[in-house]
């Protein structure tokens, strides 16, 4: 099942990697793959919601820290504010923000990573949620896996290896300057 953030033509297109990689040619083969399809879809949903859950925790974090790193030049208010609006503009990408958001983080000895860092320390208890529910599907995974093996010889091997380089080629690293960008190709809209 897909949602309304995602593209149904990249689950059918899993769906078909992974049944001729199996090798699936009956009704109740393709009843099993769809049944891993489903399971390997949920393990990339969790995932792109681990990168989604500390990009948003990046805009917190950015915005907390920029607050106690710009020139105290104005009240406590004016600086939140400017501090807010900064993380803002630099987390919906905008050139000026950014430098000026690099410069600052410069100056107090910061980096991207110090922010990732703090968003994930802030968002912990999702990011905990999240690697749970995906530990979960991983469980329902291999006893799905386990149970083809039984019954197919060989076949069963083949869903595994399918299913592992379909979760793996899925997710991929964000470099850290890629977390300002409105859009970093974790979800797509169907077209």
């Amino acid at each position: 099942m897909t949602l309304g953030t995602e593209n149904p033509r990249r689950y059918e297109d899993l769906l078909s990697r992974v049944g001729a990689a199996v090798g699936a040619d009956d009704i109740i083969d393709w009843v099993l793959v769809k049944d891993i399809v489903n399971i390997i879809w949920e393990i990339q949903r969790f995932r792109r919601a681990q990168a989604s859950t500390i990009k948003i925790g990046c805009r917190q974090a950015m915005e907390e820290t920029l607050a106690h790193c710009l020139p105290y030049e104005r009240s406590w208010a004016g600086i939140k504010d400017e501090a807010r609006l900064l993380a803002q503009r630099w987390f919906g990408g905008d050139k000026e923000a950014t430098q000026k958001v690099e410069s600052v983080l410069a100056g107090a000895g910061l980096s991207m990573a110090d922010i990732t860092s703090q968003a994930m320390t802030c968002r912990a208890v999702e990011l905990d949620r999240i690697a749970d529910q995906i530990e979960r599907c991983e469980t329902r995974r291999e006893k799905s896996l386990q149970q083809i093996e039984r019954h197919h010889t060989g076949w069963g091997k083949r869903a595994r290896r399918a299913a592992a380089e379909a979760v793996d080629a899925e997710f991929r690293e964000v470099p850290p300057n890629a977390l300002n960008s409105p859009t970093n190709g974790a979800s797509e809209r169907p077209s």
